[in-house]
């Protein structure tokens, strides 16, 4: 089997990079990184397609974050620096024509993907591998941004947790080939939440392309008629707070010692 990951340059995108070159060591032949959008070009985005209020709400939502230091993730901070160097590319986009013509150089059987862009149809269809993608979310219950944040916000802690599925054009809408849920603490948050949503998964898509190299993979397609696509620019000051005095109401207080 050959193997490559598409993912980000940040810590838990490197969590996840270290994962499996541990548990690849021969078959992980390359890891293509895209560096995100620049914080400016994403405001501007973010005004255009949303508008001035939702801007700023999503804003003042990342402001109030960095306060209160809610944007740490304690696990997966510790990732530190890649694994593989050697392995590791930088490219402009990973739906690019040119990571495209890398791809097919490296000729994979699996691509894992974790935090990248939506992958187009261009990309999908231009290999005949199969993609697999690490969602820190239960799909189809939450699909898009934040789900982790959004779950715990609804008050449905139940619903925190990671999904490894295949790829298709939508997002977060392919075949299901495993589901996990973290162990909740009561002084668990957002962040941590997700930190162990990472670990978790990581592990899980390792035995998801296990199962798809051996060919025993057993993929549920998802009844997307249920739940709902988040997006990031919804997560704003509004909701941080409403999760906070949701929280302190001991949300999780009956879900303590169980996934």
């Amino acid at each position: 089997m050959r193997l490559v990951l598409l993912t980000g340059v940040r810590h838990p995108h490197r969590l996840v990079a270290a994962r499996l070159a541990e548990a690849f060591p021969r078959d992980l032949v390359a890891i293509a990184v895209a560096p995100p959008p620049s914080a400016a070009a994403k405001a501007r985005l973010t005004l255009a397609r949303h508008g001035v209020v939702a801007f700023l709400d999503y804003a003042a939502g990342k402001l109030y974050r960095a306060v209160t230091n809610g944007a740490a993730h304690p696990e997966t901070d510790e990732a530190g620096a890649w694994t593989r160097p050697d392995l590791t590319v930088t490219v402009d986009s990973h739906n690019s024509a040119s990571t495209i013509a890398q791809l097919r150089s490296w000729s994979p059987d699996v691509i894992a993907v974790y935090g990248t862009a939506v992958l187009r149809r261009p990309l999908l269809q231009a290999l005949p591998a199969s993609f697999v993608n690490l969602h820190t979310g239960i799909a189809p219950f939450y699909r898009g941004a934040d789900t982790v944040f959004w779950a715990l916000h609804n008050g449905e802690p139940e619903h925190v947790g990671v999904t490894v599925h295949l790829v298709d054009p939508g997002i977060d809408s392919g075949p299901v080939l495993r589901i996990g849920r973290p162990m909740l603490s009561l002084d668990d948050t957002a962040e941590t939440l997700f930190s162990k949503c990472v670990t978790l998964g990581a592990d899980l898509l390792v035995q998801a392309i296990r199962d798809l190299a051996d060919g025993r993979a057993d993929a549920e397609r998802q009844a997307t008629h249920v739940g709902r696509e988040y997006r990031s620019v919804e997560r704003g000051l509004l909701a941080e707070l409403r999760l906070r005095r949701t929280l302190r109401r001991g949300l999780l207080a009956d879900y303590i010692g169980r996934p």
